[in-house]
């Protein structure tokens, strides 16, 4: 039993030094600009929130620029509605409905803004958080901090009246 906790612990710490390498090699290496919201930034950079972080490459325009630098990129992550970890910009959430028990915390964040409509929760994609994981990505977490909806491939079906669906990556072509 003590093997597995010190190879966990092994693990974990070069888990640790490889990510500091990388952040040294970001910020030895990226290049540096003036984002549009008028902060310094560097294309690859550090983003942190609620306890947790991620290096983060910010997207260039064709002119050169970035919308946003990494601090502002910060300030639009949110937490998960069911198991409070963070939702940082670019990552696939899922969209839920509670159940009428569930206690919704302060920090969760509603998808639908009608209150005729059954209270929808924006929540993430680990597969510790919730029953179905990422298998029920609904969308991405974008700027500036909004729920960019991606259809399932199980919608897309619906909506189109096709027969079947071929999955190939990141395409989906749809068999009437």
């Amino acid at each position: 039993m003590e093997d597995k906790g010190v190879r966990f612990k092994i693990r974990r710490a070069l888990r640790w030094f490889w990510w500091q390498v990388k952040y040294l090699f970001a910020l030895v290496f990226s290049r540096k600009l003036v984002a549009k919201c008028g902060h310094n930034t560097r294309i690859k950079d550090k983003v942190s929130a609620f306890g947790d972080y991620v290096l983060t490459e910010l997207p260039v325009n064709d002119d050169g620029s970035v919308d946003y630098c990494h601090k502002c990129i910060e300030k639009m992550a949110i937490q998960c509605a069911w198991c409070g970890k963070p939702i940082f910009i670019g990552a696939r959430i899922t969209l839920y409905s509670p159940t009428a028990k569930y206690q919704v915390p302060e920090y969760a964040v509603t998808y639908n803004h009608d209150p005729s409509f059954r209270l929808v929760l924006v929540g993430c994609v680990r597969s510790t958080c919730t029953d179905f994981g990422s298998f029920d990505a609904s969308g991405v977490w974008a700027p500036p901090g909004e729920v960019q909806r991606i259809p399932r491939v199980e919608e897309l079906l619906l909506a189109s009246g096709a027969k079947a669906a071929i999955v190939s990556g990141d395409s989906v072509t749809l068999v009437k």
